[in-house]
């Protein structure tokens, strides 16, 4: 009876876990998680789609690695490993008033298109052993919709103020 009973846990286990595993998989968000070494051991469908960087490409390699295929927009920001320091710096600082700050960057994704993400990391301990993830939105459709705004905005204020009719 105990041996069914734990056959029974197992597969409810494995179960649950492959729920959990579909459900980070198809989600547009990317999630990342590495180890402490910086070795990438998940890397979902999000991530692939955002950064055009497949799963096979990045799991097993370093942040560092994979994030050299990357760049900052602006090409003279310094090289990818102090960027990415100064990117993970700013996520990690404690100093802020939320305690998980996201930070928006903009990116030159390997095949050359820009994209501005929202970025937010986190970190867990399992079985004495630290793992640290990120989750990513791509946010750029968002940005060119807030600038369209603002110029519409403009527009219609210069229209407005350029009229000699009263409006109101």
């Amino acid at each position: 009876q105990r041996e069914a009973q734990r056959i029974l846990i197992e597969e409810s286990l494995k179960e649950s876990e492959e729920k959990f595993r579909n459900l980070i998989q198809s989600t547009d968000d990317g999630i990342i998680l590495n180890d402490d070494r910086g070795v990438i051991l998940e890397w979902n469908i999000g991530m692939e789609k955002i950064f055009g960087i497949s799963a096979d490409e990045a799991i097993g390699r370093t942040l560092i690695e994979i994030a050299s295929r990357c760049s900052p927009e602006d090409e003279d920001a310094g090289n990818v490993e102090t960027w990415l320091s100064s990117i993970l710096k700013e996520l990690d600082n404690k100093d802020t008033p939320s305690k998980n700050p996201t930070i928006e960057v903009s990116i030159r994704i390997p095949d050359g298109r820009i994209r501005v993400i929202e970025a937010k990391n986190f970190y867990f301990n399992s079985h004495g052993q630290v793992f640290y993830g990120g989750i990513v939105r791509d946010i750029t459709g968002r940005r060119k919709a807030e600038e369209t705004l603002v110029e519409s905005e403009e527009e219609l204020q210069n229209l407005i103020e350029s009229s000699g009719d009263g409006i109101i």
